[in-house]
């Protein structure tokens, strides 16, 4: 008897017969388009394919589905695990990266950024096996997260975030209420006030590696991947947008001022997407127009991100205290809303008043509020009983104290020029008032700030500038008197004004080198910090050239200088952050001040490293003596009055 077979219904080795077909049937091209070809009669190729050049191909094999890691679906990279027998994990690991890197797109740095966090994410959640219910947990309480919903980020990243800024960058400032420090809030932080945990969470990628495999990496991505969100949310608050109109939104444009994303380093990466940069920073002015012609630093990079920062903060401040208006913040003492809301209040009142005298005072320009002595009137009640916020918000009465005296002594400087305009009393009654500070806090404290020595040292940065800054005019009338009027009583008053100003400068120097740079967290400190020490350091530069004739490497102030160089280099967050190049800025001037002193005119500024890596590109002409020219000094950041400072540094005759 003949067996009876049946012929295989739709597989490969069917007959033609016996195999389905789609009722139509499309190229490649349309089919990844999801679009019907149209094929003019008698030729072969599609009209989609002849407008974009393509070959038009069909093949009859189904594409399997790509998986985006920006999704966030981070599990479904890998295959899904099966009971039995735990298999070779380098075999697995291996062929499983190959893959991955095989059937992903790398169009730039970004795409290949994604491809190595996203990999080390799930290394990460793999090795983690026994949390699997607490994560699960955790995911279900940040679902509804931004951040986490587009994949940025997986919610137990988002904790340690937050962990982390209130650990360690809260105490440098605290402008979120202390209420969100706690672990079991950061999802009512996140429910409530969206865009200040969007902010914070941009902010803390920059600092904190994440734990794990790959957390650097991680991290990265992270900060890359939130900070045009938080762009966009800060630029929408102009178009009325409701989610700008809280106070945790302007809590979120005050901690931009005071830590900035890494994109503060590049004008490209500020404009990300929106257009092309000669739209944003025209540099097609006409040649009469000097103020609109970059500067040589500017060309260099080597200030150019502190010219940037300056007017980035002053419009987030700008924009703050709008905000803070249309949200009754500066209204009296008001009883309605619950204890959180007047607690939001009170913080934002007072920081945004220190904020605002902090910049005026850096950036020669008036306060955008009014009544600056008022700014300890409403002390928040969880600095109530903090010696060390108390003395803080009381250093603001001072600083406001030493922006008046500089602009006195500008107003003098415009009309009679010799300083007439500014008692001797003035400067006598601000340094009483800092001495007295100065006493206070030290009876106050006792040793309070032992556990966090990192806010203690930033605090005496901030007063030793505050003196810098108010005394140092008094020190530049002295420099200019003649010599026949230096042995009068107001002179010799001048003289001590102006040594008190050059002690302030090292006791700064002296406290970042042995103070702060010890903590091991220098590198978490504000925009302004870094500021105040390079400040110092161009003031004491500026007074041991005029003060010593003979000056070499071994001078104790020179010595001292070139040690907080180092200091701003290796507790620099990374590698594009200012203080590199201010660090690298103060180089090149000490040694053009030592080979001006020793007698030697040539520059040698070819054998710079620096030079070297910027020079070529920004086409500097190598001929010319740019850094003892006066539009260089010009260009500085001029926080102190620095004035005259060219004159030192002109090659001999």
């Amino acid at each position: 008897m003949e067996a009876i077979t049946f012929l295989p219904i739709n597989q490969p080795g069917s007959p033609a017969s016996q195999r389905a077909r789609r009722g139509y049937q499309s190229c490649d091209n349309c089919r990844e388009k999801k679009k019907r070809c149209v094929t003019a009669h008698g030729e072969a190729t599609c009209r989609r394919c002849q407008d974009e050049s393509r070959a038009c191909l069909t093949t009859h094999r189904r594409k399997k589905r790509k998986i985006r890691p920006s999704l966030g679906a981070e599990s479904l990279l890998e295959a899904p695990r099966v009971p039995g027998p735990a298999p070779a994990p380098l075999p697995d690991h291996d062929a499983s990266t190959k893959q991955r890197i095989l059937s992903t797109h790398l169009l730039d740095a970004s795409d290949a950024l994604d491809l190595i966090a996203v990999a080390g994410s799930k290394e990460d959640v793999d090795g983690d096996v026994q949390s699997c219910s607490s994560h699960q947990d955790l995911s279900s309480e940040w679902r509804q997260f931004f951040l986490v919903k587009r994949g940025i980020l997986r919610a137990e990243e988002a904790v340690e975030f937050l962990g982390f800024y209130f650990s360690t960058l809260w105490h440098l400032f605290p402008v979120v209420p202390e209420y969100y420090g706690a672990p079991e809030n950061y999802t009512s932080l996140a429910t409530a006030e969206p865009v200040l945990t969007i902010a914070l969470i941009a902010l803390s990628s920059r600092y904190h590696i994440l734990s794990g495999y790959n957390g650097i990496a991680r991290s990265e991505r992270v900060h890359w991947r939130t900070w045009p969100w938080v762009q966009k949310l800060f630029q929408s608050s102009i178009w009325g947008s409701s989610a700008m109109r809280s106070h945790g939104a302007i809590a979120a444009l005050l901690l931009f001022i005071e830590w900035h994303p890494r994109a503060i380093n590049s004008s490209e990466d500020f404009i990300g997407d929106c257009g092309e940069l000669e739209l944003f920073e025209p540099h097609c002015q006409p040649d009469g127009d000097s103020h609109a012609r970059p500067s040589i630093p500017e060309r260099l990079n080597l200030v150019a991100t502190a010219y940037r920062s300056n007017k980035m903060s002053w419009m987030l401040l700008s924009s703050a205290i709008a905000l803070a208006r249309e949200l009754g913040v500066f209204e009296g003492q008001t009883v309605e809303g619950s204890a959180l809301s007047q607690e939001w209040t009170r913080i934002l009142r007072t920081f945004i008043r220190l904020a605002d005298e902090s910049l005026a005072l850096r950036l020669r320009l008036e306060p955008q509020l009014a009544g600056g002595h008022g700014v300890a009137d409403h002390i928040p009640t969880s600095m109530v009983g903090d010696a060390h916020w108390e003395s803080g918000v009381e250093l603001g009465i001072h600083m406001c104290k030493a922006r008046e005296l500089l602009r006195s002594w500008r107003k003098s400087e415009a009309g009679s020029g010799a300083g007439a305009g500014v008692p001797l009393g003035a400067w006598e009654g601000f340094r009483r008032g800092l001495d007295r500070w100065k006493r206070q806090r030290e009876f106050s404290n006792g040793g309070a700030d032992r556990d966090l020595p990192l806010r203690a040292a930033c605090l005496e940065v901030e007063y030793y500038y505050i003196r810098l800054c108010g005394l140092s005019p008094a020190a530049h009338i002295f420099e200019r008197l003649p010599d026949m009027e230096t042995e009068g009583a107001g002179a010799l008053q001048l003289a001590q004004l102006a040594s008190d100003a050059t002690t302030a400068s090292i006791d700064m120097l002296h406290c970042v080198l042995h103070r702060l740079s010890p903590t091991q967290g220098f590198k978490y400190a504000g925009v302004k910090i870094w500021l105040y020490t390079v400040c110092a350091a161009l003031y004491l530069l500026k007074i041991t050239l005029q003060t010593e004739e003979q000056l070499d490497r071994s001078s104790p102030r020179i010595r001292l200088i070139r040690g907080v160089v180092d200091a701003l280099k290796q507790n620099a967050p990374d590698d594009v952050h200012m203080a590199q190049r201010y660090a690298a800025l103060l180089e090149i001037l000490i040694n053009a001040a030592l080979r001006s002193c020793a007698g030697d005119p040539v520059r040698q500024r070819e054998s710079s490293p620096l030079y070297t890596a910027m020079g070529p590109e920004v086409g500097i002409d190598t001929a010319a003596d740019w850094i003892y020219g006066s539009e260089f000094w010009d260009s500085l950041p001029d926080m102190v009055g620095l004035n005259g400072v060219s004159s030192l540094f002109l090659p001999l005759e």
